[in-house]
C-alpha cells in the first residue's frame, strides 16, 4: 500500500512540472508570438526563429542532461531546469531587442532539455529501472492536458496584462510550486547502483556495438513521427481549409487530437501495457494517419477524424518514446541514450513547420500525402527492430 501511494504520488508530482513545463515553453508562440512581434516591431516569423533555436538546444541540452541523470539520479536535475526556466523566463520578458529574443529563448532552450519529458522519463527509469513504464504512462496522461490547461491560463493572463506579465507569471510558478514538487521527489537509487554506473568496460562496449544498428533505426523512426506530429501541429487548421471546409471546422476537427490523445493513454493504461512496446508503436503509426487516408479519399465526414486518429497515435507514441528504448536496450546508460536517440529528432522538429510549410505551398492540399507517408514508413522500421 505504502508503496502504491508513492508511486501515485510521484505520477502526480511529475504530471504537474511536466504541464508547467510545456505550458511554459513549447506552447508559449501560440498565444504569445503576435504580440511578442508587435511588441519588439518584428515579423513574427522572427519569434519562431528563435523558438526554433531553443528547440534546436534543447536536443544539443538532452545527452548531457541525461548522463548527469545516469549519474546523480533524477532530481537534481530537474530541480535545476526549474530554476533555470525561472531565470530564462524572467529574461525573456525583459527582452527589448531582436538579439535578446534570440538569446533569451536559447536560454529557455537549455531549460527544455534538462526538463521535459524525456529527462522525466529518464529520472524515473534511474529509480524505478523496469517498473517505469506504468509510472511513465500516467505522467504522460497528466501533462497530456498541458494544451489544455496552458493555452487558457496564458491567454487569460494576456487578456488582463501584456505578454511580458504572462513569463513572469510562469516564472513564478515555476519557482514556487515546481520548484518544490521536484524538489519532494521520492527516486530512490536503485540497489547496486554504483556497479550500475561503472560496469565492465569491455562487455558494455560489446553491448554497445551489438545496439548500434537498433539505435540508428530507432532513432530513424523517431525522425519522422517528430517531423509529422511537429508538422500536423503547426498546419492542420490551414491544411484542412484546403479541402474545403470552413475555418471553424478546421478547429473543431483539430480540437479531436486533446481527447483522443489522452484517450490513447488511458487505453494504454487499462489494456495496453503487457502488449509488447514495439507492437503498440507500429499500432500507433499504422492508426495515426488514417483520418488523412480517409479525407483524401474523399469519405463523408473523414474531416472530424484527421486530428482524432493523429491524437490517439501521437498518444501512444509518448509513452513509447520513453517505453520502448527501455524494453530494447535496457536501463545502463538510459538517460544519455535517450538525449542521443533524440537528438536528430528533435532537431527535425525543430524545422518540420517550415519544412512542411514549403510542402503546402509547393503541392497544396496534397502535402497531406507526404504526412501519410513519412508516418507510415516507420511502420517497417518497427517490424524490424521487433525482429531484431
Amino acid at each position: 500500500m505504502l508503496a502504491e501511494k508513492t508511486t501515485l504520488r510521484l505520477v502526480i508530482s511529475l504530471g504537474l512540472t511536466q504541464t508547467i513545463a510545456w505550458a511554459s515553453s513549447y506552447y508559449l508562440p501560440a498565444v504569445l508570438g503576435h504580440h511578442m512581434a508587435d511588441s519588439l516591431d518584428c515579423p513574427v516569423s522572427t519569434v519562431y526563429a528563435a523558438f526554433s533555436l531553443a528547440l534546436v538546444i534543447a536536443a544539443l541540452t538532452a545527452p548531457f542532461a541525461g548522463k548527469c541523470i545516469d549519474k546523480w539520479g533524477g532530481k537534481p536535475v530537474l530541480a535545476a531546469s526549474n530554476i533555470w526556466f525561472t531565470l530564462s523566463l524572467i529574461f525573456l520578458s525583459q527582452t527589448q531587442k531582436e538579439w535578446s529574443l534570440f538569446l533569451g529563448w536559447a536560454l529557455l532552450g537549455f531549460a527544455m532539455g534538462a526538463g521535459l519529458y524525456d529527462m522525466a522519463f529518464a529520472a524515473v527509469v534511474r529509480s524505478r529501472g523496469s517498473a517505469a513504464p506504468p509510472i511513465i504512462a500516467g505522467i504522460t496522461l497528466l501533462a497530456g492536458l498541458a494544451s489544455t490547461v496552458g493555452w487558457p491560463v496564458s491567454h487569460y493572463l494576456l487578456s488582463n496584462s501584456g505578454w511580458r506579465q504572462v513569463l513572469a507569471v510562469w516564472a513564478a510558478v515555476h519557482l514556487f510550486l515546481a520548484l518544490p514538487l521536484n524538489l519532494s521527489l521520492f527516486l530512490p537509487m536503485p540497489p547496486g547502483s554504483a556497479k550500475y554506473q561503472n560496469p565492465d568496460a569491455a562487455s558494455h562496449r560489446k553491448s554497445g556495438k551489438k545496439a548500434l544498428p537498433a539505435m540508428g533505426v530507432l532513432a530513424l523512426a523517431f525522425v519522422f513521427t517528430s517531423f509529422c506530429t511537429a508538422a500536423m501541429a503547426s498546419h492542420m487548421p490551414g491544411l484542412l481549409q484546403l479541402f474545403g471546409v470552413s475555418a471553424a471546422v478546421s478547429i473543431l476537427a483539430g480540437m479531436a487530437f486533446g481527447p483522443a490523445q489522452v484517450s490513447a493513454r488511458l487505453l494504454y493504461i487499462i489494456a495496453l501495457q503487457k502488449t509488447r512496446p514495439l507492437t503498440t508503436a507500429a499500432l500507433a503509426v499504422f492508426i495515426a494517419p488514417l483520418g488523412a487516408v480517409l479525407l483524401i479519399l474523399s469519405v463523408p465526414g473523414a474531416v472530424a477524424l484527421v486530428g482524432a486518429t493523429h491524437g490517439f497515435g501521437n498518444g501512444l507514441l509518448t509513452i513509447i518514446k520513453g517505453v520502448l528504448p527501455l524494453s530494447l536496450f535496457g536501463e545502463r546508460g538510459y538517460g544519455r541514450r535517450q538525449g542521443l536517440l533524440f537528438l536528430p529528432a528533435a532537431i527535425v522538429q525543430a524545422v518540420s513547420p517550415f519544412l512542411f510549410s514549403l510542402c503546402i505551398s509547393l503541392l497544396g492540399k496534397d502535402a497531406l500525402c507526404i504526412y501519410i507517408a513519412a508516418m507510415w514508413t516507420t511502420v517497417p522500421l518497427f517490424l524490424w527492430l521487433k525482429r531484431w
